[in-house]
């Protein structure tokens, strides 16, 4: 897992994981940062 290059997938990857783990959309917060 390689965080150096934000790609599409791997953004998409880790929104899907903090969705698992959070649950209710976790993608703002990952925008905010």
């Amino acid at each position: 897992m390689t965080r150096a290059t934000p790609t599409n997938a791997g953004l998409r990857g880790d929104i899907m994981l903090k969705s698992a783990l959070f649950g209710p959309a976790p993608e703002r917060m990952v925008s905010s940062q």
